[in-house]
């Protein structure tokens, strides 16, 4: 049973973001045609030719063609269960999605759709958890402000000489 001066609150949050920038190699991400090995220095493969257009370099261009949701549960509650004495906690259940999360290279992923990187499924084979997705969160806070009182007038709070 909850004291009398106690709060439980639950709610959702959702938001979705379309048309988000992201960048893209369309002409087959920075695949190149040469490599070195050091016993037999330079060697050259034929992966120009897997290239859309094999005439053509790769090169960056962004567009506006990704997306993301996020999805919270978020349950709070606070009470008072002595004079002076606050207690609140809340614990969060997110999930954040999104195909563009990674635009940089951050922790050893590549910001390179797996098209891209000569992989089949396009920009929507890379919707999944975003980098930043964090599933439970729990906050919890105490303070206790004691009442002093009040001693003779004008001594409030002050220790006695």
């Amino acid at each position: 049973m909850l004291p009398a001066r106690s709060r439980l609150a639950a709610r959702y949050v959702g938001t979705a973001g379309r048309e988000l920038t992201r960048l893209a190699l369309p002409n087959g991400g920075p695949v190149t045609s040469a490599r070195y090995i050091p016993s037999l220095g330079f060697e050259i493969h034929p992966l120009v030719e897997k290239r859309p257009d094999p005439d053509l370099g790769p090169y960056e261009e962004f567009r506006s063609d990704a997306s993301s949701s996020y999805h919270a549960l978020e349950i709070e509650g606070e009470t008072s269960p002595i004079d002076g004495l606050d207690v609140r906690a809340a614990w969060t259940w997110s999930h954040a999605i999104d195909d563009v999360s990674d635009v940089f290279k951050t922790s050893g992923t590549s910001p390179f759709a797996q098209d891209e990187l000569g992989r089949h499924g396009g920009p929507r084979a890379e919707r999944a958890s975003a980098a930043f997705d964090v599933r439970h969160r729990f906050v919890g806070t105490a303070v206790y402000s004691p009442d002093w009182g009040e001693g003779p007038a004008g001594t409030a709070g002050r220790s006695p000489a």
